[in-house]
C-alpha cells in the first residue's frame, strides 16, 4: 500500500491549490542531492534457483518425497502440462509459447549389468564381470534420447534434472 503525498498552500485571491516543490533536505550540505540507498531485490526466479540448490532443507526433501511419490506413479515417459523448474526452464531455452512442450522422463541410475545366461560368461576372466559395468553415456543423454525416440516428430531442445 503506498500514499501519495503532495505540498502545496492555499491562494487566497484565486481560491485554488497551487504546488509548491517540497522542501530540500539534504544529509550532508555539501551534497546537493540525495539519493537513498539501492534496495537489493530478488525475483521469484532467483528465490526458485536458490530453493533448488538447498535441497537438505525440511521443505524440498518433504516436496522432493512427494513429487518423487506421484512420479512413481506415472509412466517412464509422459508430457507434463507446465515445467517443474520453470526458472531452469527458461535458462535452458524454454519459452512459453506454442510449439514447446514438456516431457519427463525416468531413467534408472546406477551401474549396469552384461545381459547373460545364468551369470555365465564364456571367455578370459577378464570378461568375467557382471555387475559392475559403467555406463558410457550420462543419464541425461539417455533421457533425451528416449524422449526424441517417443517424439519422433519433435526436436530436442535441452533437459534438466527435477528428482
Amino acid at each position: 500500500l503506498a500514499q501519495a503525498i503532495s505540498f502545496g498552500v492555499q491562494s487566497r485571491s484565486l481560491g485554488r491549490v497551487q504546488p509548491t516543490p517540497p522542501p530540500q533536505t539534504s544529509p550532508h550540505p555539501l551534497s546537493a542531492t540525495f539519493h537513498p540507498p539501492k534496495v537489493l531485490t530478488m525475483g521469484a526466479y532467483k528465490y526458485l534457483q536458490e530453493f533448488w540448490q538447498k535441497k537438505q532443507s525440511d521443505v524440498f526433501r518433504f516436496l522432493a518425497r512427494l513429487r518423487n511419490w506421484e512420479y512413481r506413479q506415472l509412466p517412464a515417459v509422459h508430457r507434463a502440462s507446465r515445467p517443474t523448474r520453470p526458472d531452469k526452464a527458461r535458462r535452458v531455452g524454454y519459452k512459453a509459447k506454442q510449439g514447446y512442450s514438456i516431457y519427463r522422463v525416468r531413467v534408472v541410475r546406477g551401474d549396469r549389468k552384461t545381459k547373460v545366461a545364468k551369470g555365465i560368461v564364456y571367455g578370459k576372466p577378464t570378461n568375467h564381470g557382471i555387475n559392475k559395468i559403467k555406463m558410457k553415456r550420462n543419464l541425461r543423454s539417455i533421457a533425451e534420447e528416449r524422449v526424441g525416440r517417443k517424439c519422433s516428430t519433435l526436436r530436442v531442445l535441452n533437459s534438466y534434472w527435477v528428482a
